[in-house]
């Protein structure tokens, strides 16, 4: 597809454009134009010998005269860059254009009382930006589509000059950044815009952000403030970084469209950036929530080399984020909890399974690229087949267990409604209340398909059927137990909750919003809401525990998994010591029934309120 020729002479109608500015508009509208038969260089030397034959026509270098020349150049530059598109090829051109200006020596002047050699510092560049530097959506306006465009070009143009060592802006590539990542935004239009121009600074000077970040030494007051959300160490660190893919990825799975793509692809990149800029994730002193656990990458490494066949190792960085949505990292669902020393202590902890999440592309292959395990250098090892439903299996098997501790780490974060912001102020944000609700129920219903997989007794030549040996068995169970824990956690939190939203006049959060029974709205009655998840809850809960064989119905004994004797006793085991625990909080609440009693005390509740009315 050939490039869109830019609509810029509007530019030069609409200005009042002196003789000089529209010879210098011509240039730049040269050279921005596809099709371009300018070179950058040429068009540089063309520049500045405007500017000298300006100055030397008037007379008079002095300093005033010298500023007037280049401010007028520069708001020029940002004028016109503001209808550059983004993608379009004229971003780059610019740049070219400028690096060139920028090697042009006509030794120094000065420029507001200081030394600048023009044009290699390109003076008054950074002023003149700074000058026009008003973002369409500060104190919440809502910008029109063409308005938010011009900024995201703008902003495209400023990172790539940033990313080249053009100039020195941090501080507005964080700003944006926080302006997307550090605060709650209600109108999807704001978030739009903010994203997008994000997404510029990510893309284009990603690299240059984290080497910041990683040598955040420098005092900078400028990028000292943020938003409210991000509650770690001031300026631009690691720490900050981190915060930002995380929430990326939290925009990216509660949102839809073109934001949530955006989203994606922005905390893919990021991760790009650090495997590139260090050949790992993330290094530093210790493993905190923002890194990863690199002692368990080494021991899934060697797993992964048994399951592919072959004893050649991967050597390359592994994402955070995979295609199908699954998260490496807890993220969390709600803003960072209020704990002293949280970004900076907190260890993240994963169980290990067979076959870890990441880099199952390598594991489980595409069915027509089986050839690809033809590299394996030990021949005594088995080759993996090609992909066929038992591997699928195992694979949603493998999501499943890495989107299950991810949640296991986010309701950590759980508060009770009374302290719940939403809650107080019965107003709504783009993290709906119900999220961690639905992803509870439907990690059951995956596990439960899942468990539908596995043959009730184990046979040879079965194909669509798999065979339950002790590491299956253990993942599986190690599943279960997991997913009760959330359970546990997410009731707790609701019976704790109770006094409080039973109490209160105007609305509350939902469990499920907008849910009606034959036009009946139950949205006013969180009680009946509670009784319906309760009832759900106890029947998902029911029918896992069944096909590991702890239902006391024999009739349905065929359904359970094989050897249903080992499973069942391994996970009563694991459920014993799991009601022994008390479940970690980051805002501990006293202490914590287990989940049967939980459920027990809610169904209790509901009969004495019957009974009272």
């Amino acid at each position: 597809m050939s490039e869109a020729r830019l609509q810029l002479q509007s530019i030069q109608d609409q200005g009042n454009f002196s003789d000089l500015e529209r010879k210098i508009f011509k240039i730049l509208n040269d050279v921005l134009q596809p099709g371009v038969t300018v070179d950058s260089t040429d068009a540089a030397k063309r520049i500045d010998a405007l500017g000298t034959n300006s100055l030397a026509e008037n007379g008079n270098q002095s300093e005033s005269n010298i500023e007037g020349f280049l401010w007028s150049f520069w708001e020029l530059v940002i004028e016109v860059m503001q209808h550059v598109p983004r993608h379009h090829q004229g971003q780059t051109r610019m740049v070219a254009l400028l690096d060139s200006l920028s090697q042009i020596s006509r030794g120094t002047t000065t420029i507001w009382g200081s030394e600048a050699r023009l044009w290699k510092d390109l003076p008054l560049l950074g002023p003149c930006m700074r000058d026009n530097w008003i973002s369409p959506t500060y104190n919440d306006s809502v910008p029109d589509s063409q308005l938010a465009e011009k900024w995201a070009s703008l902003n495209s143009f400023a990172a790539r000059l940033l990313a080249g060592d053009l100039a020195r802006w941090i501080n507005f590539g964080v700003w944006e950044l926080s302006a997307a990542l550090e605060e709650e935004i209600q109108d999807p239009t704001i978030l739009d815009s903010n994203i997008a121009v994000a997404e510029e600074w990510i893309v284009h000077a990603g690299g240059r952000l984290l080497r910041e970040a990683r040598d955040d030494s420098k005092e900078d007051s400028s990028i000292k403030k943020s938003g409210s959300l991000y509650k770690g160490k001031e300026g631009l660190n690691l720490d900050r970084w981190q915060f930002w893919k995380k929430r990326f990825v939290y925009i990216w799975k509660q949102t839809s469209g073109d934001v949530s793509k955006r989203s994606h692809a922005v905390a893919t990149k990021m991760d790009e950036i650090e495997g590139k800029s260090e050949g790992q994730i993330v290094e530093t002193a210790s493993v905190t929530s923002a890194q990863l656990v690199t002692d368990v990458d080494a021991t899934n490494s060697a797993v992964r080399k048994g399951i592919r066949g072959a004893a050649t190792d991967v050597r390359k960085p592994t994402p955070n984020i995979t295609p199908d949505g699954s998260m490496r990292q807890p993220v969390s669902l709600d803003t960072p909890p209020e704990v002293p020393g949280y970004a900076a202590s907190l260890e993240v902890q994963r169980l290990l399974s067979p076959a870890n999440i990441d880099d199952f592309n390598d594991i489980w292959p595409h069915p027509f690229a089986a050839e690809e395990l033809a590299g394996a250098t030990n021949e005594r090892l088995p080759v993996t087949p090609p992909f066929a439903p038992p591997n699928e299996a195992l694979k949603k098997l493998a999501d499943l267990q890495a989107n299950i501790l991810a949640d296991l780490e986010t309701v950590k974060y759980c508060k009770t409604a009374d302290k719940c912001p939403e809650a107080i102020n019965a107003t709504y944000s783009i993290t709906s209340q119900n999220v961690m609700v639905g992803r509870m129920l439907d990690h059951s219903t995956a596990l439960i398909d899942i468990l539908n997989h596995f043959q009730p007794h184990c046979t040879e030549g079965e194909v669509f059927n798999l065979s339950c040996d002790t590491p299956i068995t253990m993942t599986l169970v190690s599943c279960y137990v997991s997913l009760v824990r959330i359970y546990r956690i997410i009731f707790s939190c609701i019976v704790d909750s109770l006094p409080f939203l039973l109490g209160i006049q105007h609305p509350t959060p939902q469990l499920f919003p907008g849910m009606h029974l034959g036009g009946f709205k139950l949205e006013a009655r969180v009680d009946l809401q509670v009784q319906i998840l309760v009832k759900i809850s106890e029947d998902m809960l029911r029918s896992i525990e069944t096909k590991f064989g702890l239902s006391d119905n024999v009739s349905v004994a065929s359904e359970n998994i094989p050897k249903p004797g080992k499973a069942a006793q391994l996970l009563r085991t694991m459920l014993d010591h799991e009601t022994s625990e008390q479940p970690e909080l980051y805002e501990p609440r006293g202490h914590c029934k287990p989940l049967r009693e939980l459920l027990a005390s809610l169904r209790d509740s509901d009969r004495g309120g019957r009974a009272r009315r």
